[in-house]
């Protein structure tokens, strides 16, 4: 036999199937990293490229790109709380929304804060900032989410470098 002749088809529940593997790639993960030389732990949206590692070496070549999902989201888990004033990011070009809630460890005084900013009109490969007015003395986790404003949900965010400030 010269050919196969061959009539390829998506089985009936394709769609229940791509679903089920789309929820999959965006269940997060959870990884140990270090910032600021001091351990934490990470909860975040999966990376399609990159490590933990490159979001916080200081180095803005190195980057992660997430699985498609808008927003990402990290939750850090400081080992020792400590005070948080701000948040630096270096992101990939786009319009960003980002909102950052301050928790306090179990039993410290203060309440949890939110604190959100659009940073729009910022050009390729935009740094920004965003100061914390007010929050807990002392911090046990920071979550962060950050919105691609333009974009759907199947964006790919590309997140360069993120800074927690300790000071005013």
């Amino acid at each position: 036999t010269g050919f196969y002749l061959v009539r390829l088809a998506y089985m009936p529940d394709i769609h229940a199937v791509f679903a089920a593997e789309l929820e999959e790639l965006r269940r997060p993960v959870t990884e140990p990293g270090t910032l600021d030389g001091a351990p934490v732990t990470v909860t975040h949206t999966r990376f399609e490229a990159g490590q933990l590692a490159d979001l916080f070496d200081g180095d803005t070549f190195t980057l992660v790109r997430h699985i498609a999902a808008n927003p990402v989201r990290y939750e850090i888990v400081f080992e020792e709380p400590r005070p948080v004033a701000g948040l630096a990011a270096d992101l990939g070009t786009m319009d960003a929304a980002l909102t950052v809630t301050l928790t306090p460890p179990p039993g410290a005084p203060g309440d949890p804060a939110t604190y959100t900013a659009d940073f729009t009109g910022r050009g390729p490969d935009p740094h920004v900032e965003m100061p914390f007015p007010d929050p807990p003395p002392l911090v046990g986790s920071l979550t962060l989410g950050i919105r691609d404003i333009n974009a759907g949900e199947d964006v790919k965010i590309h997140v360069r470098e993120l800074g927690i400030r300790n000071e005013e």
